[in-house]
Formats: C-alpha cells, sequence, structure tokens
C-alpha cells in the first residue's frame, strides 16, 4: 500500500489520503470476494489518487476482486472500470464501457445539458 514508511505511526497521524489506503488494505485482509467502495478518492490529494486506482487495479487483477465502485470523478472511473452503470436522479441511464457510456447523448445531456 506503500505506507510502510509510516508503520510505526498511529493511524490518526496519517494523511487523510493515507488513511485511506489503510482503510483498503484492512479490507484486503478479509480476503474478500467483492468490496464495494463509496467515493474512494473524494478528499484525496491528487498525486495519491494514481496510486490508489493502481491498488484497486492490482486488487481486482491479481486476487480476483469484484469492485463495485461510486465514484464522481469521471477522470477516476474511465480509468479503472471495465463496465459503467450511469444514473441520474436515481434512475439507470447508461450502461456500458467507458467508451459506450461517455458518448451516450443521454449521459451528455443529463450531465453536460441538452444543446
Amino acid at each position: 500500500m506503500g505506507l510502510y514508511e509510516k508503520r510505526r505511526l498511529i493511524s490518526g497521524d496519517l494523511s487523510f489520503g493515507q488513511q485511506k489506503l489503510l482503510e483498503f488494505a484492512m479490507a484486503l485482509m478479509n480476503r474478500p470476494e467483492v468490496l464495494l467502495l463509496d467515493e474512494p478518492t473524494a478528499g484525496i490529494n491528487p498525486t495519491l489518487i494514481n496510486g490508489l486506482i493502481d491498488r484497486l487495479r492490482r486488487a481486482n487483477e491479481e486476487l480476483g476482486i469484484t469492485l463495485f465502485v461510486i465514484e464522481h470523478n469521471m477522470r477516476v472511473i474511465m480509468n479503472m472500470a471495465q463496465s459503467i452503470y450511469c444514473l441520474a436522479h436515481g434512475e439507470l441511464l447508461a450502461h456500458g464501457t467507458p467508451d459506450e457510456v461517455q458518448n451516450d447523448q443521454r449521459v451528455i445531456d443529463a450531465y453536460l445539458g441538452a444543446h
């Protein structure tokens, strides 16, 4: 998780982003098959976001953990997801690959406004 140098600190002395990495590590200790993550990059320093994305991707690819991620940072989700469900006002708006969803006119209209 990139926290080895911080191993002697108590969790409250870690930065917010480091605390999120610690939480992720703790979740992995249970050897889950599925992890539900609610905005894992919210409030994290942009320099730590790429590291977290890499660790999430590795958990999926190397450990076979299915990740369900709720995320409002579209750069993050487009770089991480294989399949996206896009909701608007609590209703399913679109489902597909990142390319399909970001090019779906319904998604464009809902999030960028109709032309």
